[in-house]
């Protein structure tokens, strides 16, 4: 076991593998108990792994892993977490090793039945985080009727709601509400958030994913190709980056931004261009911010927004057409009384507004 940990941490790890009593224990009994109890619980801990996990875990069954880098301790996060592997140091060199009593006890293990629930949780898992992405906050049974209509194993609301609360990897993402999946980007900040996104959308429909689009989802990254998004990319490139690599960040940032936005004061148009600016995006003068701006609002409008419950605002807004292009769109609203994003420090409506 890694004593580097606090006193705090192996608490929290005797919580998840059902020792009680832990904080009365001394750090060194602590370790003991848990050194028993962790062969003892893993049938019940292994299928919050996914299959790669146990494919990792079951390298290091074999053969220690010494460690050079950070990175190269991402893929074992988990197999660390849980305690299943234990980083320890060897002649200054840093290796992950799996204790002799976990090694004894996995071998009793019937795997068959419990890579079946791997799988099954590694589906609701990959649904769940899906589904955040495109809605930001989604009723259960919607959830649930998403998953039915997808996958031969059917689920209940009840099944989907204790795997949410039980997921290691779902805990710190998101949590259930009253009978809503919430992401933690609604209330982590703000807990009347959550309310307030409700009563914003309670009345608005679902709009309903395909499963490609689900899976392509699960990346939180992941923005669908459009005329508006090749238009800001080529504006970009000609104007003010040559790294292509710096112009996809560029529109994952404004995608990712307009996704999650549910401001109305125009704080989100000075926070996009905020972070193009931080990506080394210049604005010289009123007419490039203005033509940015322009290019920005277009993609904005056709991206899905949580606030929308998946829809884009030109999907809920046919009859709003731009006259140049013919297409359809709804420009957002900068708000009058915001900062204008040209920098000049007046209000919008007393500056460019009607430039």
């Amino acid at each position: 076991m890694e004593l580097s940990y606090g006193k705090k941490e192996l608490e929290q790890i005797a919580k998840l593998y059902g020792i009680k009593g832990a904080y009365k224990l001394k750090k060194a009994e602590l370790i003991e108990a848990l050194l028993e109890a962790i062969p003892q619980k893993m049938p019940e801990i292994l299928p919050m792994l996914d299959e790669i996990d146990i494919k990792n875990f079951e390298a290091l069954l074999n053969q220690s892993k010494v460690i050079d880098n950070e990175d190269e301790l991402e893929c074992y996060y988990n197999l660390m977490e849980l305690e299943l592997v234990q980083l320890i140091e060897v002649d200054k060199k840093r290796q992950l090793i799996v204790a002799d009593l976990v090694k004894e006890a996995y071998k009793k293990i019937d795997m068959v039945p419990i890579m079946q629930e791997i799988k099954l949780n590694s589906t609701m898992r990959r649904h769940i985080i899906s589904i955040l992405n495109l809605y930001g906050v989604v009723k259960l049974n919607w959830a649930v009727e998403l998953y039915n209509r997808n996958h031969i194993q059917s689920i209940n609301e009840l099944e989907l709601a204790q795997f949410v609360k039980k997921d290691m990897r779902l805990v710190c993402q998101c949590k259930v509400i009253e009978d809503y999946i919430v992401e933690e980007t609604i209330y982590a900040l703000d807990k009347t958030n959550f309310k307030d996104f409700i009563e914003a959308t309670i009345d608005k429909e679902y709009y309903i994913p395909s499963q490609e689009l689900l899976d392509k989802m699960y990346d939180e990254r992941y923005y669908e190709p459009s005329i508006p998004i090749e238009k800001l990319k080529a504006y970009l490139k000609k104007t003010y980056i040559i790294e292509e690599t710096l112009i996809e960040e560029a529109i994952i940032a404004v995608t990712m931004i307009a996704r999650v936005d549910c401001d109305r004061s125009g704080q989100t148009m000075e926070i996009i261009l905020e972070e193009l600016a931080n990506l080394g995006v210049e604005f010289k003068n009123l007419a490039e911010i203005n033509e940015i701006v322009k290019h920005i609002t277009a993609v904005v409008n056709g991206t899905r927004k949580w606030i929308n419950k998946g829809f884009t605002t030109q999907e809920l807004s046919p009859h709003v057409f731009d006259e140049r292009t013919g297409q359809k769109i709804k420009v957002i609203d900068i708000g009058r009384n915001a900062p204008c994003p040209c920098g000049s420090g007046k209000k919008y409506k007393k500056c460019c507004s009607n430039k």
